[in-house]
């Protein structure tokens, strides 16, 4: 998730939805006052509001967009449906006036999503801000355990919440919330955390078998991820010759995971290359390691921080 996305992305949704809600009310006043609604209301109703539309989406950024600018033309829409409805039913269309009625409640019902996308991104950004973590927490699990949430937004409130329990050392309560995660947009995403959780408490085999998913078709940072908890696997399973050589071929790929910069200092230092292995552990990737809690999840990258802080002499 990106909270900090610009609303530039968002302008041609809103705007189209802005423009399909204003059609709808110009049409709308056509049928109900026929005598005074001008011919070409319909279509002006759709290019005013879909102009406001987006103008409001280009003034403001994806993670602070209002409410309303996603709520607003949907219960507008779904309002002018059902009024539609009751019109239909007073001149005896009672058939398209159910269809009036399904269609608009759907619509209005399809306001869940920008609700619960509201409230995970907040909750989010809470957790990166370390404000009231605790209750960031107990959203995330109220959205993965929401029946009204839709469920990709489940899924992804439930990814969110096992990856800060397993920064936070929480192995196998981490392993519970990516567990959840069955929906085939983010499995790939979070089988890296998933395979990552199980490594944590010693279960190498069933890691193996969590982190496959990740190979799939997904972002390069996802893979960058799995590919450092396969090091991880193999530096373990196949000692730190192996991961040497797979972690020199890593290195020139890109993106690169600090995890995986302090997996291959390890197996370098073990090899005997700590000249090799100190030229990877720069303070950005220190910093990053100790603030992903990886620690205290992983005895090697609780090595690598012991023997290869940048401030440390060699051989110390």
């Amino acid at each position: 998730m990106r909270p900090g996305a610009r609303a530039a992305d968002r302008r041609v949704p809103v705007a189209g939805s802005w423009a399909l809600s204003g059609a709808a009310l110009g049409l709308l006043a056509e049928v109900l006052f026929p005598s005074t609604a001008a011919p070409w209301g319909t279509v002006g109703a759709a290019v005013v509001a879909g102009l406001a539309g987006w103008v409001a989406a280009g003034r403001v950024r994806a993670a602070r967009m209002p409410l309303w600018l996603d709520l607003a033309p949907r219960l507008a829409l779904a309002g002018a449906l059902l009024l539609l409805a009751v019109v239909l039913v007073v001149v005896g269309s009672p058939l398209l006036a159910g269809v009036a009625t399904l269609v608009g409640v759907g619509i209005g019902s399809s306001g869940r999503r920008p609700v619960a996308r509201r409230r995970l991104v907040h909750a989010v950004e809470a957790l990166r801000e370390d404000v009231d973590p605790a209750s960031a927490l107990a959203e995330l699990e109220s959205l993965a355990a929401g029946w009204w949430v839709p469920p990709t937004l489940r899924a992804e409130a439930a990814l969110q919440r096992g990856a800060w329990t397993l920064a936070s050392g929480g192995a196998e309560e981490a392993v519970g919330w990516l567990a959840r995660v069955r929906h085939r947009a983010l499995v790939g995403h979070a089988a890296p955390w998933l395979a990552l959780a199980h490594a944590s408490a010693g279960r190498d085999d069933v890691a193996h078998a969590a982190l496959q998913p990740a190979y799939g078709a997904v972002s390069p940072e996802t893979r960058a991820h799995a590919e450092a908890v396969r090091l991880l696997l193999v530096l373990r399973g196949d000692g730190h010759e192996e991961a040497a050589r797979l972690g020199t071929s890593l290195l020139d790929a890109r993106p690169v995971t600090p995890l995986a910069f302090g997996l291959v200092a390890v197996a370098r230092l073990r090899a005997g290359d700590e000249a090799g292995a100190r030229v990877l552990m720069t303070t950005e990737v220190v910093a990053a390691l100790e603030a992903g809690g990886l620690a205290e999840l992983l005895e090697e990258v609780a090595e690598a921080l012991r023997h290869l802080r940048p401030d440390q002499s060699f051989c110390e």
